[in-house]
């Protein structure tokens, strides 16, 4: 699980709010029908833990955002956050270099 922290650590802010805009999350708010949303900066937070019979149980991180009007809080699952970047990676044909590739120790 360290893995996906430190992949959910590495989402910028502007990666969320591109995220937003492409999947169209523009739905007005559901308890006061404002539209107007704040997007929480900053690592993700555990939004969800659930515990069974005393074991550690399982969380869901979460890229949130609240309505500017009354504060009620939306939240966007961070595994689907993280798929959108790597498809997104994928579709524009970003990849990381190595930079030791092609070098040779003659």
């Amino acid at each position: 699980m360290a893995e996906i922290n430190d992949e959910l650590k590495a989402v910028t802010f502007q990666e969320f709010v591109d995220f937003l805009q492409e999947v169209k999350a523009k739905q007005p708010c559901s308890a006061c029908g404002k539209k107007s949303w704040v997007v929480m900066s900053g690592e993700p937070s555990e939004m969800v833990k659930i515990d069974f019979n005393g074991s550690e149980g399982r969380g869901l991180s979460v890229f949130s955002s609240y309505c500017a009007n009354c504060g009620a809080i939306r939240s966007h699952a961070a595994p689907v956050v993280l798929e959108w970047l790597q498809n997104r990676s994928e579709r524009s044909g970003d990849q990381i270099e190595d930079p030791d590739a092609g070098t040779t120790d003659e």
